[in-house]
């Protein structure tokens, strides 16, 4: 217990932001969380992220649009009293605490909890046991926030795509303040309710965003499914295997089911997924990819704030392209505008794909 801030005695944790790349950094992050004796930052992660995944799942079976939409991940948005039968039933609770006694016992000695043998008042070890709860609690909470932080972010790199979209979690104010060694104003609340402390709400984001294929109930559906199917015959270094493909593909029908418990919920999903991957297609090719990835641009900010894409996100994102484009008219005598001239909100599903389908023939035409 005493090694958490040592450096360079192992290698240190790498993790490049790809959903591929999440389970084996998972595995070497609880490795080294349990050698420690601190896995209690993990399953307090894991908690609240079963949380976040149960308030999606929620509104993804919503009737009704204002219902959807974004899930927050900010821990102040939910009850006290659910969050602590949560972290109670994940045993955290209990495990914060036997982490602090045993703390107590290796700085204090065996008789830890006697003042008197202790030369101390009963107030003075009640002090005394805060202020080591408190330092233990900040030291865990600093490491492992600086762990998650330098395994996508270390020195002197280049950030990707991919580490890109991690910043609202891992580059926030907060967690400079907590590199910088900073006291943070919840400290002496983190013994009671582990689900304030900074790195186990860090980690269960973490889970959150790749666990459950949350990027695929948030719109990417029909695109993932797509790269999966291609990954049979196409690029030799992603290819697949059959029962690679099968198996994946089982898994992601399973979190339909979890998701969304009638066709009615699901097809206004599915034809939202669909609407992403064609404009994010249409941004790629054709006269007016410029318009088009006006449109990607917007569904791609919301999806990265793990917001789910409905209908009307798919409007707003035409309309944006449609905007681009009219301002971006030549002198041809009339503005530029998309092939289709219907109105897509309000028009049965066959008729809105079948003009979405006629401005991509257009463009790659």
């Amino acid at each position: 217990m005493g090694t958490l801030e040592k450096d360079g005695s192992s290698k240190p944790l790498s993790f490049d932001g790809k959903a591929s790349s999440w389970p084996p950094f998972k595995t070497a992050l609880h490795k080294f969380l349990d050698k420690e004796g601190c896995s209690w930052v993990v399953e307090g992660g894991n908690a609240f992220c079963v949380m976040l995944q149960a308030a999606a799942a929620k509104a993804a079976k919503s009737k009704t649009a204002s219902e959807k939409g974004t899930v927050s991940t900010n821990v102040a948005d939910y009850a006290k009293k659910d969050l602590q039968a949560a972290f109670a039933s994940a045993t955290v609770t209990t495990s914060v605490l036997l982490e602090l006694i045993s703390n107590r016992k290796t700085v204090l000695g065996a008789h830890h909890a006697d003042n008197e043998k202790l030369g101390m008042t009963e107030e003075q070890l009640t002090q005394a046991h805060a202020v080591l709860d408190g330092k233990r609690l900040a030291m865990v909470n600093r490491t492992v926030v600086r762990l998650l932080h330098d395994a996508v972010y270390p020195s002197n790199t280049v950030e990707s795509p991919a580490t890109i979209k991690l910043r609202s979690i891992l580059k926030t104010p907060e967690v400079t303040k907590i590199l910088q060694g900073e006291k943070m104003p919840t400290e002496s609340e983190w013994a009671g309710n582990p689900w304030l402390i900074p790195a186990v709400l860090m980690y269960g984001r973490l889970a959150y965003k790749f666990e459950g294929m949350t990027d695929m109930i948030n719109g990417a559906f029909m695109e993932d499914l797509s790269e999966l199917l291609n990954s049979a015959t196409g690029d030799q270094r992603h290819r697949k295997s059959f029962y690679e493909i099968d198996t994946e593909f089982e898994k992601m029908t399973a979190s339909l089911q979890k998701n969304f418990t009638s066709m009615a919920s699901l097809m206004p999903f599915l034809r939202a997924s669909l609407r992403q991957t064609m404009v994010r297609r249409l941004a790629t090719v054709g006269k007016d990819k410029d318009g088009w990835k006006k449109a990607d641009e917007h569904l791609t900010t919301l999806m990265d704030q793990e917001h789910m894409i409905t209908i009307e996100d798919t409007d707003a994102a035409i309309k944006r392209c449609e905007q681009y484009l009219q301002r971006a008219a030549t002198d041809e005598g009339s503005a530029k505008v998309l092939a289709t001239e219907v109105e897509i909100s309000g028009q049965d599903t066959a008729a809105e794909l079948a003009a979405l389908k006629a401005t991509a023939k257009a463009q790659e035409a």
